[in-house]
């Protein structure tokens, strides 16, 4: 080897790599020694920071495991009502709305499933287990099968199940008895992969009685730990009481003092001559008489309300001050609150007062939370019983069997009037703008039911009744011109104009009226004006080019004093374009336009004599074109019309 060339510190041989020399191998050990480092703040002199001698500094976080001490978590439990407020809370709000079947079977079949609940005490039984799972970390629920008492070590085969054999689940808590296998499920298609694949049931003896396979088994576990914390607590969770029990003791303590404090809201001080030296240098008796003086005080005034002193003693009462004691209370509930996820109002059945007191918005942060775990614990549970239950009920699993469940939260009355008002009034103006059919709108109105409590009454004759009827089909049935103003409610910025008219009866409004039975316009309306939409039989649109503004537009202007509307559009068409009309159609009036263009009456004409042109200053570029196709900058009433023939 050259001497420039560096040898390497390891060789590859027959035991792997070997160091090749001593000094490889004290490069290799110096590598590998575990070497101290200090990265954290720190100012000595100041006492700041780590390492130094501070309060701040000798705070310890000592590993506690409080979950195994079972007398503790009994003891809590059972004489403490905020603890037992923690854990029975949140499982009474997961399961308050209960979860709906959802199948296409016959009535009768759902209330089968729903009184096989009723008769299991199913809904008790899951909040049993989520209570125990939450106070000692972990619990499980048996699956009851009749008939399959001795096979309770081998795996739940659905096809041995059969009519009426789901009798519930039986609920014990990890401390009663039920013990995880060592044997860890290795199928990764399996929900439960990873966890025990048998429970033991022991006696009080600690002798293995049964073996439960882990799919004839409910877990109920509290607040999920890391890996190897989940192996020291045999697989189960962490009990809730062990993350809230300082701020527990906290608040236990500032209310017995403030309870406390309450016997000496109005203390007595009594001024007396040389009392010192009773004390210092007085005999027995005339301390024992003193006492006794002082105690037959105390009992005229207790009992008689008297107080009786010498003359020239003074008495004084002082009275002890309770200020800031409600807000140190606020706080600490607010902290116990805090580490339970449960808000004030919910645990402790009020809201702290002030500016900052929890209100709406902690309700539905609390009540997004519970939905989280209803998606995330209390799903599965009913995914692995549902099927069973079907079973049990109808002897059968239906394809589309599936459940939901219902919000949890609780809307007030006012409340939901706003929702349903809001909700209907969107799915009219979606159905009027031809956005979706009758069928589908009643469809939608359906799916309030459970929501509202409303539209429960619509059948499903009612909703295939509305397949394929749009909106602008049943205008049509009472407006012969319906077809030509509804429909097409999206792509338009406009579509929310009304159409009306106010100078025709009801009974010809959209009909073609013979000319000159139109009445004449009142004197009183301000500036009436008219629009004509002149189409050919190829379906094309009259239009020219405005001289004031250069905007596309077709016939149509003011209407004069003493003129009818109809007779204005026959003027305006002649005198823009050279044409007479000889039938015209009212479509009603054009509204929301803006004052400058007031509300137009629109005409059809597909009726005229003569051919376009355009002879006075008005218009020029008399054209024919397809109200479709139409690229130009357009008059606005113009545009406005036009959609209406868009419709057609």
């Amino acid at each position: 080897m050259a001497n420039n060339e560096k040898q390497p510190l390891f060789e590859t041989g027959a035991n792997g790599l070997t160091p090749t020399s001593k000094a490889a191998y004290d490069a290799a050990v110096t590598m590998t020694e575990p070497k101290k480092t200090l990265d954290a703040f720190s100012n000595p002199t100041a006492r700041l920071g780590f390492g130094t001698q501070n309060l701040l500094e000798s705070t310890e976080y000592p590993l506690t495991r409080l979950t195994q001490n079972y007398a503790l978590l009994n003891s809590l439990y059972r004489g403490n009502w905020i603890i037992q407020n923690i854990i029975g809370t949140v499982p009474e709000d997961m399961v308050k709305k209960w979860f709906k079947v959802r199948s296409n079977v016959a009535p009768e079949y759902h209330d089968k499933i729903e009184k096989l609940q009723r008769q299991t005490r199913l809904r008790k039984s899951i909040v049993d287990g989520m209570k125990w799972g939450r106070l000692y970390g972990g619990a499980v629920g048996l699956i009851l099968i009749a008939g399959q008492e001795d096979q309770i070590d081998q795996p739940l085969d659905l096809d041995t199940i059969t009519p009426d054999s789901f009798k519930g689940l039986y609920i014990v808590d990890r401390w009663s008895g039920v013990y995880p296998d060592m044997e860890l499920i290795k199928d990764i298609s399996d929900p439960d992969y990873g966890l025990p694949a048998y429970y033991e049931i022991r006696n009080e003896m600690g002798v293995v009685t049964q073996r439960a396979h882990h799919s004839r088994v409910i877990r109920f576990i509290g607040r999920e730990l890391p890996y190897w914390e989940k192996i020291v607590e045999q697989y189960w969770g962490q009990s809730e009481i062990e993350s809230i029990y300082d701020e527990i003791v906290k608040r236990d303590n500032v209310s017995a003092n403030i309870a406390s404090l309450t016997f000496r809201a109005n203390l007595s001080v009594y001024e007396m001559d040389n009392l010192d030296q009773l004390f210092a240098v007085g005999g027995n008796q005339a301390q024992v008489r003193f006492w006794n003086l002082i105690q037959a005080q105390s009992v005229l005034e207790s009992n008689l309300g008297v107080k009786m002193v010498n003359k020239g003693d003074n008495v004084k009462q002082l009275q002890y001050s309770f200020s800031g004691l409600a807000e140190v209370y606020d706080s600490i509930m607010m902290d116990v609150a805090g580490s339970a996820r449960i808000p004030v109002t919910k645990l402790f059945g009020r809201s702290p007062a002030g500016m900052n007191a929890t209100g709406e918005s902690d309700l539905q942060n609390y009540y997004d939370y519970i939905e989280e775990l209803r998606e995330a614990t209390f799903r599965p549970i009913i995914e692995r019983l549902l099927p069973i239950m079907a079973l049990s009920a109808w002897g059968e699993i239906p394809d589309d069997l599936d459940f939901t469940f219902e919000s949890i939260r609780t809307p007030s009355e006012d409340e939901k009037a706003n929702i349903i008002q809001k909700k209907v009034a969107s799915l009219i103006e979606v159905f009027n703008a031809n956005g979706m059919t009758q069928e589908a709108f009643m469809k939608e109105l359906t799916n309030l039911t459970d929501s509202t409590g409303m539209f429960s009454n619509i059948t499903d004759e009612m909703v295939e009744q509305g397949a394929g009827v749009w909106a602008k089909d049943l205008m049509a049935m009472n407006d012969p011109m319906a077809g030509l103003m509804a429909g097409g409610g999206f792509g338009y910025p406009e579509d929310d104009e009304d159409i009306e008219d106010e100078n025709q009866a009801p009974q010809t409004k959209g009909m073609t009226v013979p000319l000159g039975e139109e009445k004449a316009a009142k004197s009183s309306d301000t500036k009436p004006t008219v629009g004509v939409l002149v189409l050919n039989n190829d379906g094309l649109v009259l239009t020219g080019q405005r001289t004031d503004n250069n905007l596309l537009c077709g016939p149509g202007g003011h209407v004069e004093e003493g003129e009818t509307p109809e007779q204005a559009a026959i003027r305006e068409t002649q005198e823009e374009f050279g044409i007479t009309p000889t039938k015209l159609t009212n479509l009603g009036q054009l509204k929301g336009l803006g004052a400058q263009y007031g509300q137009p009456h629109i005409f059809l004409c597909n009726e005229y004599e003569g051919e376009p042109e355009c002879s006075s200053d008005e218009m020029t570029d008399p054209l024919w074109k397809n109200p479709k196709q139409i690229n130009e900058e357009l008059f606005p009433p113009f545009a406005a019309s036009l959609r209406l023939i868009s419709r057609r």
